[in-house]
């Protein structure tokens, strides 16, 4: 069984210069949102700013509002021969990774430890920790 996300994010932006108020040229869909309807608001507001005019203001976006949609889709897999998926992981480094990364989002959401259909894995993963353990001491002694 396997969860897939997919994630839509689109950016909400302003319509009109802080400055002056006037519309602002269509955005683009990718860089910094406009903020300035050109560039003489743009250098008459640096003015101001460097002049420590008390009516001069500071832009700073400190809120973007983000729209997400997420797709959840499961797909169960009946028939599926499981030793064959294994087999292609463990001969990927990038795809083992992958699953060690999966495996530390469990355990950082509680998942892993408090959901009893994880004890088996959990108690194999802590017999590859000691394994592990045992290898790095093995590989540390002096050999004679």
């Amino acid at each position: 069984m396997s969860d897939l996300q997919k994630f839509n994010i689109r950016r909400m932006t302003s319509t009109q210069c802080v400055r002056c108020g006037a519309a602002l040229p269509p955005a683009a869909s990718t860089g910094r949102p406009r903020v300035f309807c050109g560039p003489g608001c743009r250098k008459a507001a640096y003015d101001d700013r460097r002049a420590r005019k008390p009516e001069a203001f500071h832009v700073r976006i400190v809120d973007r509002t983000v729209v997400k949609t997420v797709e959840m889709i499961r797909t169960i897999d009946e028939g599926h021969d499981i030793t064959e998926c294994v087999r292609q992981v463990c001969e990927s480094p990038r795809a083992v990774a992958n699953v060690l990364v999966a495996l530390n989002g469990l355990v950082r959401s509680d998942t892993l430890l408090l959901d009893n259909k994880w004890a088996p894995a959990v108690r194999l993963i802590v017999d590859l920790n000691r394994a592990i353990q045992n290898a790095a001491e093995r590989a540390s002694r002096p050999r004679r």
